[in-house]
């Protein structure tokens, strides 16, 4: 279960900040580390290069478990013969979560996509953290527009009238990004 979407940098600190206001929440890196000890951010504004990607696909650019700021993050410990441990900070082992990644721009005019989303659709927590981030981008003064099931933010929405790529990977064919803006 996922909801996608194109913002920029602007676009996602508005929709993360009308999120905030609703409850107080957590954020953690996603990924594989060498200690078990997130990276853990308690506000939208600490999340660093929010809205800017570090990869050229959705896929592969930063995510964030999300959480109600209570809640705690757990890890998954993978033994190597060839290497030192690992941890991992993933939805696996913290169901009451969403995953959240921000997208962004990704050269000068290649707006990447983001999305959020559960791989724990049973789940009551994640459930509602996937009801409260969909709230928010449906409220009407924040300027999110649906087009061809996924939403634009504002500026994103202006960046593309002016010919930005909307995308979710760059090296993708543009016949295959968000179609003609409207």
């Amino acid at each position: 279960m996922q909801t996608r979407f194109f913002m920029t940098p602007a676009d996602v600190m508005t929709f993360l900040r009308a999120v905030e206001d609703q409850t107080r929440l957590k954020y953690v890196l996603c990924g594989r580390f060498d200690s078990p000890a997130p990276s853990v951010f308690y506000e939208a504004h600490d999340l660093p290069n929010l809205g800017v990607c570090s990869a050229d696909s959705s896929i592969a650019t930063q995510s964030y478990l999300v959480s109600l700021v209570d809640y705690g993050i757990s890890t998954r410990g993978i033994a190597s013969a060839a290497k030192a441990p690992a941890y991992l900070f993933d939805q696996q082992a913290n169901p009451a979560t969403i995953i959240f990644t921000a997208g962004g721009w990704w050269k000068e005019n290649i707006l990447i996509g983001g999305q959020f989303g559960t791989a724990h659709g049973k789940n009551a927590e994640s459930l509602a953290l996937m009801k409260l981030f969909r709230s928010a981008l449906r409220r009407h003064p924040l300027g999110f527009k649906a087009v061809g099931g996924v939403y634009v933010g504002r500026e994103a929405h202006a960046r593309w009238q002016e010919g930005a790529r909307l995308t979710f990977a760059a090296q993708s064919p543009q016949a295959e990004d968000l179609g003609e803006p409207g």
